[in-house]
């Protein structure tokens, strides 16, 4: 398996990348993780479904240009659980999800997660709850 200081790699190799950093409402931090950047229509619809496995400290940033009303997040053909992290545009955390592994009869397409935001962080499954990240929670990061 890829480490953080390698990743991304494979289908995601020539993505930009970028280190995202959480800090807790007392101005502690939580934990940074190396992220792929998803800016485009078509790499947040592929999303992390290319990924055989995710870094411990890795993830991807989902970038949309303009705060997002309504968005639900899907788990197609994924091989592993992931956690997804809403984010508004100050880059406060409105939303957590924990997000399992597909079962073994299911393509993931029917586990949707919704929420709202200018960014969605994806992180390996549980990452948020090993670093107690939490709503309310703010991200830094330069694009």
């Amino acid at each position: 398996a890829a480490t953080a200081a390698e990743w991304p790699t494979e289908t995601y190799a020539e993505y930009e990348t970028a280190t995202v950093t959480v800090t807790g409402a007392a101005g502690a931090e939580r934990g940074s993780v190396r992220v792929a950047v998803a800016a485009t229509r078509d790499k947040r619809i592929l999303g992390l479904s290319a990924a055989p496995s995710l870094p411990d400290d890795a993830g991807m940033l989902f970038v949309y240009y303009a705060p997002q009303e309504s968005l639900t997040y899907i788990m197609p053909e994924m091989s592993f659980g992931i956690d997804i992290v809403y984010v508004d545009a100050d880059r406060a955390i409105t939303r957590i999800h924990n997000a399992p592994k597909p079962g073994p009869d299911e393509d993931g397409s029917e586990q949707r997660y919704p929420g709202s935001g200018q960014y969605v962080l994806e992180v390996p499954y549980r990452w948020t709850d090993r670093n107690d990240v939490a709503v309310g929670d703010t991200l830094s990061f330069q694009l």
